[in-house]
């Protein structure tokens, strides 16, 4: 059974080891993308996704759920580590522009975003992040949140739907 967010790093706290392997399985993939496609020499990969789980571990008890989604927490202390590991490793060869385009969600969001996604669900909002910000394809979306590409899409849809009418309301009042 999957467990919310809030459960999931409730029981890590408590070192429940079946908590810590259903975070890792469900955020591998999400991890192993932006690794992969930051450093070009694949035997660093598993080192450096070894090192965010440990990272994140580490850190959980620093995470509020009011503050943002577990996926965008993860994805934030991701790419800091990748950027810190790239400005500290000479020799590797790394692909330059996914770097430069590899930003915090902390960049894009501001008053709007969150004034226009406050009725979105915390799937949706995750999703509409990882698509827009991150630019995933749906099938790595799935990857990472263990979750179909029907209910993907369609959970984009709504939640792109749902921003737009709170943009056209928002729109009305000025």
């Amino acid at each position: 059974m999957r467990l919310k967010d809030k459960l999931l790093v409730k029981r890590i706290l408590s070192k429940d080891e079946e908590a810590f392997n259903q975070l890792y399985y469900r955020y591998k993939n999400l991890i192993c993308y932006h690794v992969s496609n930051a450093c070009k020499k694949n035997y660093d990969i598993d080192d450096i996704v070894q090192d965010i789980f440990l990272k994140i571990v580490e850190n959980i008890k620093y995470y509020r759920s009011e503050l943002s989604s577990l996926t965008t927490w993860i994805s934030v202390i991701t790419r800091n580590h990748i950027i810190d590991y790239l400005k500290k490793t000479d020799d590797i060869i790394y692909d330059n522009e996914y770097i430069e385009n590899l930003t915090s969600p902390e960049d894009h969001f501001d008053y709007e975003f969150d004034e226009y996604t406050k009725e979105l669900t915390v799937l949706e909002k995750d999703i509409l992040v990882l698509k827009n910000i991150y630019k995933l394809p749906h099938a790595e979306i799935c990857k990472a949140l263990n979750i179909t590409i029907d209910v993907s899409k369609k959970a984009y849809k709504r939640a792109t739907n749902k921003a737009y009418k709170e943009w056209k309301s928002n729109e009305t009042k000025i």
